[in-house]
């Protein structure tokens, strides 16, 4: 069963959304409000996709914690502010895996605490891609693993992040690419790491404040 949303007015979701395996869609929605903590999932093993995105003619805000697990399917993001923490990841386990295939922030991404994205699937390559700034309060964690596929973080706009920022593409067999791809300036008031199973290429400013570590690591699975 798919959930799809289409308004010009203010939404507000005050409650958690599940599908089994249908999308959920906020495409079509000019402004999404979070009135609670709210979870959204599409199924484990199976699941839909999960899009926000509408071409920068939306806003998706409020005051409290967004979690997202789309399975194996994708999550797409456009013009979020003021929440509270953003995670994008296996909320069934809630062991650090993969809350979809594909994760795209399409748009500007601005959260008072932590941003949370992985993006694991054996069927598909993992690729998290950030065409939007990235600010957050908190720490930053971007994490694109190949279950026996290619893996991929590809980020073309800045990211800023008070807490430690975390980038990383890894493979679990031999012979698949991992690659870290940095064209926006990365920026942190705590440790900056980045971590390739095989490739990084970083072309923008790396900066980190005071006794705060930058560690770049880029090895052979």
């Amino acid at each position: 069963t798919e959930f799809d949303v289409n308004s010009t007015g203010t939404t507000t979701i005050i409650g958690d959304i599940t599908s089994a395996g249908g999308n959920v869609a906020f495409d079509g929605v000019t402004n999404v409000i979070l009135g609670a903590d709210v979870n959204i999932s599409t199924g484990n093993a199976a699941g839909g996709n999960i899009d926000f995105d509408n071409a920068a003619a939306n806003s998706l805000s409020g005051g409290f914690d967004l979690a997202l697990d789309a399975g194996t399917g994708t999550v797409t993001l456009d013009n979020v502010t003021q929440l509270t923490s953003l995670r994008i990841e296996d909320l069934a386990n809630d062991d650090n895996t993969g809350g979809a295939s594909t994760i795209t922030f399409t748009g500007d991404v601005d959260v008072l605490g932590s941003i949370e994205a992985r993006a694991d699937n054996a069927a598909a390559a993992g690729l998290i891609t950030v065409a939007g700034s990235i600010t957050s309060g908190g720490a930053v964690t971007l994490a694109s693993v190949g279950t026996a596929q290619d893996a991929t973080v590809d980020v073309d706009a800045a990211i800023a992040s008070d807490g430690a920022l975390t980038l990383s593409a890894d493979t679990t067999a031999a012979g698949n690419a991992a690659t870290l791809d940095v064209d926006g300036a990365l920026s942190s008031n705590n440790n900056i790491q980045a971590t390739s199973d095989d490739t990084i290429s970083i072309d923008a400013d790396v900066s980190a404040t005071g006794s705060s570590t930058i560690t770049i690591t880029a090895d052979t699975d």
